[in-house]
């Protein structure tokens, strides 16, 4: 037996625990109590934590397992393609569609339907700000603030990952209690851990604990290679533990199968079991399709990860628009990573069951994508930033934020255009951006033209000054031979204003020198600094600036002010032996990524 047999896992596996799996839900009580007391205390309550930490569980089956459904009417919300559209679509789904009723009056009428509260759950909440339009989220928070003080029998609960938490801010003065009621959902601590693997395993049909050894064996086992936890590890191993037995015993048929240190210790610790799964099941897959069909199996799985490295719903139609695949291969292949445990569908729609799986096929993709994705994400935020600052032009991208973008401008663009729907305002806002760059480059430029003009009219002065007294010392030369003493004193004084506009001339070329080192030094440390962010053609274009303004801006012979010359010295020196060797340490670097 292999790992992609459709034998069906009594493991939760990747998905949330829901409100029928409370037999086996373990180690929250604490969180329990502590939600449930939110519950009474307040009608909209935040639920936040890591990827992975079993938010979607607590709130769906803890919750379920402290307070009886007979309490409550429970309402899973995802925001699919439009979080107000989902609300919606779940309430006409029980209801009936009525276009007229207000959002409050509806979820009275629910109640009364069901006898009972409702409690409204928008789970994976961050997808709203990740996926989005600032338009959905503002649409949004109107409709849950008017539901929220309408009065109407129900509970609200926004569950989502924490490092999304600083995108609520903006809503917080429209929404004074958003924060008020909240509850982090911790990592858990061994103990607790322990608590759910034994139970888990005592109370799954057709497999037990043979021992209680075995149960922390499986704890130090499945501890990431980061030393963290994370609990959709757990159920994966405990299923390759499971298959694993059962193909060892499967001439005894699907008896009740056991797990001891000696299983545990068999399949060892995996650093991240996650990723060996996915290859595993990837493999499986690809093996089964001609060669030139088997890369569509990687094309297929990135299409539901966001530049985020989050999951993102897909239609085999909008699946097959993206990827550029034959509808029937996409139906195809969708069939088989869903039988394979990668996907799971509902109404149609595809999706990988949990994050920390699309955090895996994040950390495969290539090192440019990877390296576009950050760009996005960076884009992103400025623009989220620069709105909510009321598009102050401090807020405008750097220059170099902008090579960035342009370095993989087509590349971008497109990603923006397929993943977020105000995609036409952030360009409008790279496009502002570059405009205010342009802007301020000429403002510079004229600044330093309008110095270098009055630098030569200063000197133009100087020379006439100069001329005029040597014409006078001539002219009083002719005049009176007998004057020729005072003649003469004149004219060591002209050559004394000679040599001092000599000595002038002579400054200001030293001073032009130390701005065009300190302008080397500048473009040699701005490469430095790409340099040791990895990003090397950004690196070496400074490099090579750098090297040009010294070939070409120094004036020969190489002098600097007296105060600062043996300092400068030193600098130019180091510049000319440092930026070679910067150079072509770069161009291995990019020769290197291109391999």
């Amino acid at each position: 037996m292999t790992l992609a047999e459709p034998v069906r896992s009594p493991f939760k596996f990747l998905d949330a625990y829901t409100a029928g799996d409370t037999d086996r839900f373990f180690g929250r009580q604490n969180e329990q109590k502590r939600l449930v007391e939110l519950v009474y205390s307040s009608r909209l309550i935040l639920i936040y934590g890591s990827s992975g930490a079993g938010k979607s569980s607590l709130v769906q089956c803890g919750l379920a397992k402290a307070i009886s459904l007979s309490d409550y009417f429970p309402v899973i919300i995802r925001r699919r393609d439009h979080f107000p559209d989902s609300l919606d679509q779940a309430l006409s789904g029980i209801l009936g569609p009525d276009g007229s009723a207000l959002p409050g009056e509806r979820i009275r009428q629910l109640a009364q339907y069901v006898l009972r509260n409702v409690y409204l759950i928008f789970d994976q909440f961050e997808e709203i700000f990740i996926s989005g339009s600032q338009e959905e989220q503002r649409q949004f928070f109107t409709l849950l603030k008017a539901i929220y003080e309408s009065g109407a029998p129900c509970k609200l609960f926004i569950v989502m990952r924490e490092e999304y938490i600083a995108h609520l801010y903006p809503f917080e003065e429209d929404f004074p209690g958003l924060f008020d009621f909240r509850l982090r959902v911790e990592p858990m601590s061994e103990r607790n851990l322990e608590e759910v693997i034994v139970g888990t395993l005592q109370h799954t049909d057709g497999v037990y604990l043979e021992e209680s050894e075995a149960s922390r064996l499986i704890l130090r086992n499945t501890f990431s290679g980061k030393g963290t936890f994370q609990l959709p590890y757990l159920q994966v191993y405990l299923d390759r533990l499971w298959r694993t037995a059962l193909q060892k015993n499967r001439d005894s048929g699907f008896r009740k199968t056991g797990i001891d240190s000696t299983l545990v210790e068999e399949v060892g610790p995996i650093e991240d079991v996650l990723e060996l799964f996915l290859n595993e099941q990837r493999a499986v897959v690809a093996a089964d399709l001609p060669a030139s069909q088997q890369p569509a199996v990687g094309r297929v799985l990135e299409a539901f990860v966001t530049y985020e490295g989050t999951r993102r719903e897909q239609s085999p139609a909008s699946l097959a628009r993206e990827t550029g695949l034959e509808p029937s291969l996409v139906i195809d292949l969708l069939a088989r990573l869903e039988n394979a445990r990668i996907l799971r569908s509902e109404d149609g729609r595809y999706e990988l069951p949990h994050d920390s799986l699309a955090q895996v096929i994040d950390q495969s993709r290539s090192a440019e994508q990877r390296q576009i994705n950050a760009i996005i994400r960076r884009l992103k935020e400025a623009f989220r930033e620069y709105q909510e600052k009321h598009r102050a032009d401090d807020l405008l991208l750097s220059e170099r934020r902008l090579t960035e973008v342009q370095l993989h401008e087509d590349t971008i663009k497109t990603e923006l255009d397929r993943t977020l729907p105000d995609s036409a305002e952030i360009w409008s806002f790279v496009e502002t951006s570059r405009r205010q760059v342009a802007r301020l480059q000429a403002e510079t430029e004229a600044a330093r033209r309008a110095v270098e003009q009055a630098k030569l009219e200063e000197q133009k002065a100087k020379n006439r000054r100069l001329r005029w007294t040597v014409a006078g010392a001539l002219l009083l030369s002719l005049l009176a031979v007998a004057s020729m003493i005072y003649a003469l004193r004149q004219e060591k004084q002209a050559q004394r204003n000679e040599q001092a506009a000599l000595k002038g001339s002579q400054a200001l070329q030293a001073a032009l020198n130390m701005v065009t080192l300190q302008k080397a030094s500048d473009l040699y440390h701005k490469g430095r600094g790409f340099f040791e962010t990895e990003e090397y053609r950004l690196a070496l274009g400074a490099f090579v600036q750098a090297d040009s303004v010294l070939r070409h801006q120094l004036q020969e012979p190489v002098a600097f002010p007296e105060k600062e010359a043996g300092t400068a010295s030193q600098t130019l020196q180091q510049l000319r032996k440092n930026l070679p060797v910067e150079m072509q340490t770069c161009q291995a670097k990019l020769q290197a990524e291109s391999r």
